[in-house]
């Protein structure tokens, strides 16, 4: 949000205060302050000239030369607007001045004029338009000065012809005004700063001075005219808390003066005519939203605040049509919506050029419901960001009172109808805060007396009685209601860095920390490669549903913050889908794992119960990106496939350490899995859990592996393993290896093959059996693979001969040739 220094000025005297001191003062007491612009003043070389001659341009039918008079010289320019004229004043920029570049006065930028040759012609400079000099946001025509334009710039009564020619435009209009950013995020609990007001109150405290102006007056107000023109009716359940009304003829509602339009602009605001800008001024002057309406355009005399239909259609000032439901707030008469309560007006009952009577409405909303139906119809406005910031009933006046003062000066012929209308159902509470100025002086830890103390809070605003302070109605807004709110006001007002810096004795309980094993597996994978990963406990339920984990109602989020996530997991599988999907986006390869949360449904045996339980697993994921072919050996096929899915087993055989792994296929497999390269995971007569590749049109680049493990069914095998653990002597003597491929059937699981191998050796002779690759394509079968293991042979006793390791290779192809399997040559 942006303030203007001038604009406060009118409320309090910061005259003395320096641009740093404000900004300091603001950052650290009141809001913070994102930047301060004061730019304005680099405006140069442009002075005043009088158009002597206009005539048209030899080589352009679009541009006209024009002979300047800058009082002590004549010049001749090259412009482009048709409409000057012989003897108007313009400003006029010579070579060498700095003007705006465009009207956009978020990120302004200064341009050099300099001397250019126009269509084949010279000219020394240019005229500039009021954008251009950052007065306001025409940039359509070339500025004239004309008495109406500066009586409206409020230059003390100087007309045309006080105006000395070739005088600096700087002299005359005051482009030294500074523009204060605000981070909006620092108001969200301070609905009374969202208008220049709040702001001055501020200062008035900080400073220790007197309002000059002060609105707070108009807040006790009522409009209780029974014979107001237009009457107001406020449905039950409407969520309107006041609405008032108040009617006005004889307007001359044409453009803005210059002040209003170039205060408005400076903000960040556009000028649209009089009355629409008076409305957006009242609205960043004071902080309270209000919309005027044509009264010739209102076909009844009465406005109804009602629930909107649902399906009904209203077209609003914006040229776009809403379709309303039954939570938006609807502002109508008996047959039609005239605006949209707390965001925008109707384009129906629009303010024009031609309006000459109005009806101006000030109301007060529910923050909430304003919120949610702003989100809804996409519609942020001026007015519904102040909205839900909880604006007080108790401001509805002061927009009226407002609004009535400044129209009136500048409308001689104005005439206000009556002393308006208003249905006030909802009277906010005051709040009583205990007296308690010990506990103020506790909390931030420095001796101050009752006086000082005193002297703070009431210049805040709040009143003392007896036991209680009450607290102003601007900060009543679920802002300041305990006793430690008073105990930052006083702070803030005194300064932080004046508040002694001690550590606050606070008793705290040490974290809970992972579990040993936890760390050591963290420990364990990310040795291994694997990234440690922390995923959405929601899930996308139509995704959840074709992985195989359909969402059950007692999984079912009521309030999501997406529909996209609107499941609780019941696996970590479909996160770490999601996030595999996302690596390998950007690489090759990727090594995941997750420890987290999934819940069941179950059914609710009582009201307690939440109809779900909790339950811890450990998620892997593996993606090597290794290549398909590989060099072609006696006991190696050309191609490998499955390696991720033995490479996944072989870390978990890791994980175990010294307890058994059973794997066998599984029943039932999940709509995810390899029909073929997926299994169960046993041990120790527990299930741990499934292994299973993607199928392929889950992932968009290649193959990949998932292991979901039950965690706490891991910790009891791990807790069993490591009681039955005993130490074991590395062997002295080297090892002996051989490598074999089998051809066997694709539907069959390597565990058979395992087994066969194992009883054909005598166990303290084979040390490992490790899987190098599974091949399926010609010239096998379509139905066959072939397997290649390697295994390791080894004896604690001494080195193996050449004849042992022959005569154990022997038995191993033996034995497998004698069972419904081939070696494959």
């Amino acid at each position: 949000m942006k303030i203007l220094r001038s604009w406060i000025s009118d409320f309090v005297d910061i005259s003395d205060l320096s641009n740093e001191r404000l900004e300091e003062l603001l950052t650290t007491r009141v809001a913070e302050v994102e930047g301060v612009r004061s730019d304005l003043t680099s405006l140069s070389n442009v002075i005043v000239a009088k158009i002597e001659q206009v005539s048209a341009h030899p080589n352009s039918e679009n541009l006209f030369l024009l002979k300047l008079n800058l009082g002590s010289e004549l010049i001749e320019v090259v412009c482009g607007d048709k409409t000057c004229k012989i003897g108007e004043v313009v400003p006029y920029a010579q070579v060498g001045a700095r003007i705006f570049k465009s009207k956009a006065q978020d990120e302004p930028e200064l341009v050099k004029i300099e001397q250019r040759q126009v269509a084949g012609v010279l000219s020394k400079g240019l005229l500039v338009s009021e954008a251009e000099l950052g007065l306001g946001p025409d940039n359509e025509s070339v500025l004239r000065l004309t008495p109406e334009y500066l009586e409206g710039a409020k230059l003390e009564n100087i007309g045309v012809a006080q105006i000395a020619l070739g005088k600096a435009i700087n002299d005359y209009f005051k482009l030294d005004d500074v523009v204060i950013e605000i981070d909006n995020k620092s108001l969200t609990h301070r609905p009374d700063l969202w208008g220049h007001f709040g702001f001055a109150r501020e200062l008035s405290a900080l400073l220790g001075r007197e309002l000059k102006y002060n609105p707070d007056s108009y807040s006790d107000i009522e409009f209780t005219d029974p014979k107001s023109r237009m009457q107001v009716k406020i449905d039950a359940g409407s969520a309107c808390r006041r609405f008032s009304v108040q009617c006005f003829e004889g307007v001359n509602n044409g453009k803005s003066p210059l002040w209003l339009r170039q205060r408005l602009f400076r903000v960040g605001s556009n000028s649209k005519n009089l009355v629409v800008d008076l409305s957006n001024y009242v609205m960043r002057d004071i902080g309270q939203p209000n919309h005027t309406y044509d009264l010739s355009l209102l076909s009844e005399n009465t406005f109804i605040v009602r629930k909107a239909k649902q399906g009904e259609v209203f077209t609003a000032l914006d040229d776009k049509s809403y379709e309303l439901s039954s939570d938006d707030i609807a502002i109508a008469d008996s047959k039609r919506v005239l605006a949209l309560g707390g965001i925008i007006g109707g384009k129906e009952t629009a303010i024009s050029e031609l309006s000459t009577a109005i009806a101006l409405e000030s109301a007060n909303f529910d923050p909430i419901v304003i919120r949610k139906s702003a989100k809804r119809h996409a519609l942020r406005t001026d007015a519904s960001n102040r909205f839900e910031k909880s604006q007080s009933a108790l401001s509805v006046p002061l927009a009226t009172k407002r609004f009535t003062e400044l129209l009136s000066a500048l409308n001689k012929d104005l005439k206000i109808i009556d002393q308006g209308s208003e249905a006030f159902i909802e009277r906010p509470q005051k709040i009583q805060i205990p007296v308690n100025l010990p506990y103020i002086r506790e909390r931030l830890g420095k001796e101050l007396p009752d006086s000082n103390i005193e002297k703070i809070l009431c210049s805040l605003g709040l009143k003392k009685s007896a036991e209680n302070w009450e607290v102003p109605y601007y900060r009543a807004t679920r802002d300041l209601a305990i006793a430690d709110d008073l105990v930052e006001e006083v702070g803030r007002i005194i300064g932080y860095e004046n508040v002694p810096e001690q550590v606050p004795v606070i008793q705290s309980n040490a974290v809970n920390l992972p579990s040993p094993l936890r760390q050591d597996l963290t420990t364990f994978l990310k040795g291994k490669g694997f990234s440690e990963v922390y995923n959405y406990s929601f899930v996308d339920p139509e995704l959840s549903k074709q992985l195989g984990y359909p969402c059950s109602e007692g999984l079912k989020l009521k309030n999501p913050i997406d529909t996209s996530l609107s499941c609780v997991r019941s696996s970590l599988v479909p996160s770490m889908i999601e996030a595999l999907n996302s690596n390998l986006k950007n690489f090759d390869k990727a090594a995941l794992f997750e420890f987290g949360r999934a819940y069941k449904a179950v059914e609710k045996k009582s009201t307690k119960d939440s109809g779900a339980v909790e339950k811890q697993y450990l998620c892997l994921a593996l993606s090597s990106g290794s290549a398909e072919k590989l060099e072609l050996t006696n006991y190696q096929p050309a191609v490998r496939r499955g390696v991720d899915f033995y490479s996944a087993i072989t870390i978990v055989r890791a994980i175990l350490g010294q307890a058994p792994l059973e794997v066998a296929a599984l029943e039932i497999p999940l709509p995810w899995m390899h029909p073929y390269r997926q299994a169960e995971l046993k041990s120790s007569g527990l299930v741990l859990g499934y292994v299973a590749e993607l199928m392929p049109d889950l992932l968009d680049t290649q193959r990949a592996v998932i292991i979901e493990i039950d965690y706490e069914n891991l910790t009891k095998v791990l807790e069993q393993s490591k009681s039955e653990t005993h130490f074991k002597h590395f062997s002295r003597y080297p090892s002996s290896f051989f490598e074999i491929s089998v051809v066997m059937p694709e539907r069959d699981n390597y565990n058979l093959l395992e087994n066969i191998i194992k009883k054909s050796v005598t166990p303290s002779l084979l040390k490992k059996i490790e899987v190098l690759s599974v091949y399926q394509g010609k010239p096998l079968e379509q139905d066959q693979k072939s397997v290649s293991v390697k295994l390791f042979l080894g004896s604690d006793q001494g080195t193996l001969s050449a004849e042992q390791v022959t005569n154990i290779q022997s038995t191993v192809m033996s034995a497998v040739n004698s069972s419904i399997y081939t070696l494959r040559s």
